[in-house]
């Protein structure tokens, strides 16, 4: 995890007056424009994460795909990985971290939030438009308003 990547490279670092800062920046895995053609049903609650991906990728490729990133999961100490629940449109959660990004200057509340988002996808089978589990994520990482 980034937490752990972190670590590890101090060490490496040539001066101790290097200070790092994470930004997260906005990457869209499938544009709103893709979403919209969903049914509204859809793009309110999302859809099944795993026949998605087996849509997209095909049998053969998700029969590679999941095990290797369950071990991506483990091998960076998140338990619990999980390809149930539904996926669905993210523009809410990039909103809400560019919003956390203004929050504070060292970035902790973004980051928080991040981690809070991946959680509840990867582990909690939540989806990315569930407004409840983007509510709870801010409520967890400090973003108040």
């Amino acid at each position: 995890n980034l937490e752990r990547a972190l670590k590890n490279a101090q060490p490496k670092l040539k001066s101790a007056d290097v200070d790092v800062k994470v930004s997260w920046r906005p990457y869209m895995l499938m544009p709103a424009s893709t979403w919209g053609s969903f049914p509204p049903e859809a793009q309110k609650y999302g859809i099944n994460k795993r026949e998605w991906y087996m849509q997209k990728f095909g049998p053969d490729r998700m029969a590679a795909i999941e095990p290797r990133l369950r071990q991506a999961f483990e091998n960076a100490g998140i338990e619990n990985f999980s390809m149930g629940g539904n996926t669905g449109p993210t523009l809410d959660a990039h909103r809400l971290v560019a919003y956390a990004e203004t929050l504070d200057a060292s970035g902790d509340i973004q980051n928080a939030l991040m981690e809070g988002l991946f959680s509840r996808y990867f582990t909690q089978e939540r989806a990315p438009c569930d407004k409840e589990a983007l509510l709870d994520a801010c409520q967890d990482a400090g973003v108040t308003d």
